[in-house]
């Protein structure tokens, strides 16, 4: 994505670069969802960065409902063994909610402006990205 981008900017140093955009000195490149245009913005005019974590805690939902039959299963007279497939399929739906987990991150430029946003990626990424862009906020102040 970067390398595009950057000649353009030749005279700005690259900061952070991940799926979510690409960070310079001066400016943040944001590419859309499908990766065929780029959002240029401004350090300088960004108001407010927030992480937008995105889940499913349905998934949760339907995890606890599947251990408590599990228990209710294995304390029960008539079980009949239904307690190990019920805790199996409740610990996979742990591992989806956990495994669906994402974050984006929404850039505000004024305080009447349409936010920008990222594409969704992990929450690694939008922290990382956060991070960064504080940095080079705090580098041109």
């Amino acid at each position: 994505m970067a390398a595009f981008s950057i000649p353009a900017l030749s005279d700005e140093r690259v900061v952070e670069t991940n799926g979510l955009a690409t960070v310079t000195d001066n400016w943040i490149m944001v590419p859309d969802a499908n990766g065929h245009s780029r959002t240029l913005i401004a350090v300088s005019r960004l108001t407010e960065v927030k992480v937008v974590k995105l889940s499913y805690p349905g998934l949760l939902v339907i995890a606890a409902a599947l251990f408590l039959l599990a228990a209710a299963a294995f304390y029960s007279q008539q079980g009949d063994g239904a307690a190990l497939p019920l805790a199996v399929a409740g610990l996979f739906f742990v591992i989806g909610y956990i495994g669906s987990r994402q974050a984006t991150v929404c850039f505000l430029t004024t305080p009447h402006s349409e936010p920008t946003r990222t594409a969704a990626g992990s929450y690694r990424e939008a922290a990382e990205l956060a991070r960064a862009i504080q940095a080079a906020q705090t580098q041109l102040a």
